[in-house]
């Protein structure tokens, strides 16, 4: 008896742990599974950076982490990717974490509490995310959402021990170009600001809005969450998930724009005016009008004139006549080239039935 006894504690013990593992997702020491944040202060003309870059990208890939890359006003501002809004916002974390001190880069946090300047002892690091690995987490993290063109919501659920704690939202940008290297998980903006949300023990699930800028590439775009202990900066817990993943919305009814143009490239002498020509078509199931907008920084002395149909305004037109399905009408983007320079403009268009049924186009102009 005293044997079927033990059997039976035996086998009530591994049956609980196995059904707490299923239940939760938590790993054997009954915590939830970790996944570290790191964060990178980085730069394009940091000539050490790219090896600091290139190891968050592995973690990433091995699903070990999830990497946010500050590039840094301080260190460089014609880095293209430290401007607005992304700019106040890496100042807000430098300040978190320096406060008025001065420091190196590249400089790599791991969830807040371990620190990295410059990279010595780079084949050290992984050691040390394993090691916050190993300690697993009070807090799970699981996102969802669903998305239009350009907007969308991010619902974020929570367990655990979070409350008093702050959730960080952080839109990153992948793919990015520039002198022939590409840059991964670069900061665009936090939602909705880098102070982020405070949380209490009713928050455990959240919804947040968002809306990405039409120079953005909506594929590349990914959404880093993080749970912080602001007083001690560490992290608890973090997680991710790519703009393809979230649900597409659809329109089943109202319009929905297209616009259409032959060419995205026109070359011109300085001087001269440039006529772009493009279409709006309504392609989707019910009639509507559109709003139409153009958008992006014209270098010195050159001005734009965007005209639909006969209308013709600096930026922009309120909302288009009503155009019926399949239904098209001409738009014409007018741009003086004052300088030997050059530019890109989007013209967006938008139902005005539905703010996610929208579509863009780029147009690149050359003055020689």
């Amino acid at each position: 008896m005293r044997y079927k006894s033990l059997l039976i504690i035996v086998l009530i013990a591994i049956l609980g742990s196995c059904q707490k593992e299923d239940e939760g997702g938590e790993n054997e020491s009954g915590e939830f599974h970790r996944t570290v944040l790191i964060e990178l202060f980085t730069n394009v003309y940091c000539e050490n950076c790219p090896m600091a870059d290139a190891f968050a990208d592995s973690m990433v890939d091995m699903g070990k982490a999830v990497a946010i890359k500050y590039h840094s006003p301080l260190y460089n501002p014609l880095d293209p990717f430290s401007g607005l809004p992304a700019g106040d916002e890496i100042r807000n974390r430098e300040g978190f974490y320096f406060g008025s001190s001065t420091h190196g880069y590249p400089y790599t946090i791991f969830d807040g509490v371990m620190e990295n300047e410059g990279i010595r002892d780079i084949e050290g690091w992984e050691n040390q995310l394993d090691s916050r690995i190993a300690i697993g987490s009070n807090v799970k993290i699981e996102l969802n959402g669903h998305r239009g063109e350009f907007t969308g919501e991010l619902n974020i659920v929570l367990d655990g021990s979070y409350s008093g704690k702050t959730l960080r939202i952080a839109l990153v940008e992948s793919g990015l170009e520039f002198e022939g290297e590409t840059y991964n998980f670069v900061l665009r903006r936090f939602l909705p600001d880098a102070n982020g949300i405070p949380l209490t023990a009713k928050s455990d699930t959240i919804a947040v809005p968002f809306e990405i800028q039409p120079d953005w590439t909506a594929e590349n775009i990914a959404f880093v969450v993080f749970v912080q202990d602001d007083a001690t900066r560490e992290v608890e817990q973090a997680a991710m998930i790519e703009w393809r993943q979230l649900a597409q919305d659809t329109a089943s009814t109202g319009g929905r724009p297209e616009l259409i143009s032959q060419d995205t490239l026109f070359l011109t002498t300085h001087g001269n005016m440039v006529y772009v020509p493009m279409w709006l078509k309504n392609v989707g199931y019910e009639p509507d009008s559109f709003q139409v907008v153009v958008s992006g920084e014209l270098p010195g002395g050159w001005f734009k004139t965007l005209c639909v149909g006969p209308v013709c305004l600096p930026d922009s037109i309120g909302w288009t006549s009503m155009l019926a399905p399949d239904d098209s009408i001409d738009i014409t983007v007018e741009v003086y080239a004052a300088t030997v320079d050059s530019t890109e403009l989007t013209v967006r268009a938008t139902a005005k039935s539905s703010p996610t049924a929208a579509d863009s186009a780029k147009i690149r102009i050359v003055a020689q």
